[in-house]
């Protein structure tokens, strides 16, 4: 069982994300448009993270709103 205590070492450390999501370039085409690659890859992420979002609210309504187990 994974106590809470374990919990802070897992989670990334924010100032490396940071610094690599500032040090990772954008690569603007010609135009100045971003390369639709990019533009995919976004969406795929920004979709990805609405999936958690939607699992991580419904894991927390279940909690609150979910059966009371009968005692014996």
């Amino acid at each position: 069982m994974l106590s809470l205590a374990a919990l802070p070492s897992l989670l990334p450390n924010l100032s490396n994300l940071s610094t690599l999501l500032r040090s990772t370039p954008h690569r603007p085409r010609h135009d100045g448009h971003a390369i639709p690659e990019d533009d995919l890859l976004n969406s795929i992420w920004i979709g990805l993270l609405g999936v958690e979002a939607l699992m991580v609210l419904g894991v927390a309504l279940r909690g609150l709103v979910g059966a009371v187990a009968a005692s014996r």
